[in-house]
Formats: structure tokens, C-alpha cells, sequence
């Protein structure tokens, strides 16, 4: 009974390590595979659009002509100190040069400044809770190292249970009574 729960838990351990595993390779890759697809991710690092996108979120964009804006739609721009931001697209105004107003969900007030449509990034297509906050945590030094130690833990551990199964499970003898100097 005792081995038979030992096997469990290996088998959970193993379980876990490969989730692990295959989990640090997405971040990685999903990333990369997305810029192949002409997507770009960004971290949310802002409340302005909670509670739909929330502090923490990696937004995915697709690039669009900005005659395809429409109010309603959540774009990613550029503001004049280089920051990145994503916003709701209140109003589009034409003339000379495209420009849209926009607003976070969360804000009380439009934005000040109308967005020009050359700061547009794209259009918003996937926002993932929570990624983000794993990539920043990921991205340092210390976060890299975590992941790493969480990983060789789980796969000595699976390592320790598997030498435990064996030191105490019954050594099989095909049968035979296995005799002494023999």
C-alpha cells in the first residue's frame, strides 16, 4: 500500500516537471512564433483598462490599417515619451491625418490627446491574464533561477521517489527461492 502511494506521488512529480517544462518552453516560444505571424505581445503594466484587461495581462496585436479602427475596438499606441499604451477607441476623426480619441475602461475621463493614426501599434486581439506578471517575473536574473530550482527539484525529487520505490519494493525472483552462495 505504502509503495503503491510512492508511485503516485512520483507519477505527480513527473507530472508536474513535464507541465513545468513545457510551460517554460510556451513562454518562450509562443512570443517568437507570434512575431513570425506578424503579432506583438506587450505587458500591461497599468489599471486603466481593468477589470477587462488587468494589471499583469500580455495583450497580443495584430497590426491594422487605421481606416479599420472603429470605436469600440482596444488598440495599442505609442505616446509621445515612447510609452506603450492600450486603450479603447472612443471616436475615429478623419481629414488630413486619422487620429483616434481614446480611454481606459477604468479611467473616469477620455485621454487629453487624440492618439495620430502613425502611433498606432494594432488592434488588440488577445489579452491573457496574469502571463504577463510570469514573463516580468521570468525576465530577471533571480526569476530564472526560481523557475530553474522549482524545475530540479521536482526532478530529483521524482529521482528520490523512484529509488525509494525501488530500495523497498519486493525484489522479484521469477518464482525461485533464491538459495545463499549460490
Amino acid at each position: 500500500m505504502f509503495i503503491s502511494g510512492l508511485r503516485v506521488i512520483r507519477a505527480a512529480f513527473r507530472a508536474l516537471w513535464v507541465a513545468g517544462v513545457l510551460a517554460l518552453l510556451a513562454l518562450v516560444a509562443v512570443p517568437h512564433g507570434l512575431d513570425v505571424l506578424d503579432r506583438q505581445t506587450y505587458v500591461v503594466s497599468g489599471a486603466s483598462m481593468a477589470p477587462a484587461i488587468p494589471i499583469g495581462s500580455v495583450v497580443v496585436t495584430q497590426p491594422v490599417d487605421a481606416r479599420e479602427v472603429e470605436p469600440g475596438d482596444v488598440i495599442t499606441f505609442r505616446v509621445g515619451s515612447g510609452k506603450v499604451v492600450t486603450h479603447r477607441v472612443l471616436d475615429v476623426t478623419g481629414g488630413s491625418e486619422i487620429a483616434f480619441a481614446t480611454k481606459g475602461d477604468a479611467n473616469a475621463s477620455a485621454d487629453p490627446v487624440t492618439v495620430p493614426a502613425g502611433a498606432l501599434l494594432g488592434r488588440v486581439v488577445l489579452a491573457m491574464p496574469v502571463v504577463g506578471l510570469i514573463l516580468t517575473v521570468l525576465a530577471t536574473t533571480a526569476g530564472t533561477l526560481i523557475a530553474l530550482g522549482i524545475l530540479a527539484t521536482l526532478l530529483l525529487g521524482g529521482w528520490f521517489i523512484d529509488e525509494l520505490v525501488d530500495a523497498l519494493a519486493p525484489v522479484s525472483t521469477g518464482g525461485a527461492v533464491a538459495e545463499p552462495g549460490i
